[in-house]
């Protein structure tokens, strides 16, 4: 509980971002379905490394327009997705974690225009704890999906761009689109603060508060 008013300090457990690559949707560890994705395209409103999202763009296929990655986890193991998205074109973003055979996963569809969630759920014998959209200024967001896929231990992380109507296949444009950046997939049931990857996952130590008392000069 924090005091209205008052000062507060956020102290974090230690987490690992398993997602490679996490700022640059262009690279080959990003599969690429019904999308290319072109790097950079917008001012970042974060205090982000590189200054810049990118923008996935859905292609002329009558298909999914989607990002993934395939990421090794622990069978059983709780996990929370994240990534930071901004509306484009399209406002609507499909955030899925789901295994290889793609028969478990659980899901969350958010709207980048109103700051909502459209809907959420679970599917062959996954389990959603929770969906969740944060505000982060100019109109970004943090969309965070968490929960467990049972015993799997491979779990894709997927990023939709969906129609105006929130159908996940549709014939696209090749020009419309949304922008992600800061993607981060942890074992752990509650989404921490963003953790950046490029080649390898990447760690942070557990926060740690020291108090300082100073003792009185003595004459």
């Amino acid at each position: 509980y924090v005091l209205p008013g008052r000062p507060a300090v956020l102290l974090e457990d230690s987490s690992t971002n398993l997602v490679l690559y996490s700022e640059e949707f262009d690279n080959k560890a990003w599969s690429k379905i019904g999308a290319t994705v072109a790097a950079n395209a917008t001012n970042e409103p974060l205090a982000s490394p590189t200054g810049t999202m990118d923008k996935i763009i859905e292609n002329t296929s009558t298909t999914y327009h989607r990002v993934q990655q395939s990421v090794t986890i622990t069978a059983g193991a709780e996990i929370a997705l994240s990534v930071y998205a901004k509306a484009g074109e399209r406002t609507k973003l499909r955030v899925r974690a789901i295994n290889g055979p793609a028969t478990v996963y659980f899901w969350g569809v958010f709207d980048l225009s109103a700051g909502s969630i459209l809907s959420q759920g679970a599917f062959g014998g996954a389990e959603l704890y929770y969906a969740y959209i944060e505000p982060m200024g100019n109109g970004a967001y943090r969309c965070v999906i968490a929960g467990v896929l049972g015993t799997e231990t491979t779990c894709y992380v997927q990023f939709f761009v969906l129609d105006d109507s929130g159908n996940i296949s549709y014939t696209g444009d090749g020009t419309s689109g949304l922008y992600l950046w800061g993607a981060q997939l942890e074992e752990c049931a509650t989404a921490t603060s963003y953790i950046p990857t490029t080649d390898a996952a990447a760690s942070r130590s557990i926060d740690s508060l020291t108090r300082v008392i100073s003792l009185p000069v003595q004459p």
